[in-house]
């Protein structure tokens, strides 16, 4: 019997000792959980935290390059402005640069031409030498308005020069600009009367466009081509443009 006792006791050490084992067990088991658990948690927040850090760095950049980009467009649209305005400060620069000099054309043609007239006179004489009338540069010029033929009369250089100068400067002030130097014409109206005379009969204006367009030197505007073929003719005027080189 007493055996017995002791048996009973010895087991229900062991049982306690077992119990208390798996206790402690299911404690330490329990703890680590609860440990991950707040690992996680913490991992879980940084995670967080970090996510929010990129976020508000991205805005931060996206604020930056939209300023970046806002400057940009601002220094460039000054910079257009700066152009433009440059631009139009030298388009006034250049406006009065050639009103500077049409008026210092004018003023200068107006010098030769009181010069001219002072000193150039066409005297007409008889078989015997004797002053028939005296023509001033008015009247020759007045009488070119329905015929050149008086063109052929000028002996000298100077008084076609003036009258052809008269005419580009009278072309001038009605929208035609003709730019190539009057002695220019002058040998060429010269040159062209000694094989064609008829074309003196003509008002001197006609004379001087006719060779101003084969020069396509006639600028009103329209087409220099379709008016050389106007007054040339379509032979003609495929040979003046070889000439020309154009």
């Amino acid at each position: 019997m007493a055996d017995m006792k002791i048996m009973y006791l010895s087991i229900f050490q062991q049982f306690f000792v077992i119990s208390l084992f798996l206790l402690c067990s299911s404690d330490v088991l329990a703890g680590g959980a609860i440990a991950n658990r707040q690992q996680m948690m913490q991992q879980r927040q940084q995670q967080a935290i970090e996510q929010q850090k990129q976020q508000i760095i991205q805005k931060q950049k996206r604020a930056y390059q939209q300023q970046a980009a806002q400057q940009q467009r601002a220094a460039q649209q000054k910079q257009r402005q700066r152009q433009q305005q440059q631009q139009v400060a030298q388009q006034r620069a250049l406006q009065q640069q050639r009103a500077i000099a049409q008026q210092q054309t004018r003023a200068l043609q107006q010098q030769k031409g009181l010069q001219l007239r002072q000193s150039f006179n066409v005297r007409e004489t008889v078989d015997k030498g004797e002053a028939k009338e005296i023509v001033t540069i008015e009247k020759i010029w007045k009488s070119m308005e329905t015929s050149s033929k008086v063109w052929g009369l000028m002996m000298d250089t100077t008084p076609k020069v003036a009258t052809v100068d008269r005419y580009i400067e009278w072309y001038q002030q009605r929208g035609t600009i003709i730019e190539n130097p009057p002695i220019h014409y002058v040998g060429m109206i010269d040159a062209m009367s000694q094989d064609n005379p008829q074309m003196l009969r003509s008002p001197f204006e006609d004379v001087l466009r006719l060779v101003a367009i084969i020069e396509y030197d006639f600028g009103n505007g329209r087409d220099k081509d379709l008016m050389a073929v106007e007054v040339l003719g379509e032979e003609v005027y495929r040979k003046n443009k070889q000439r020309l080189g154009r």
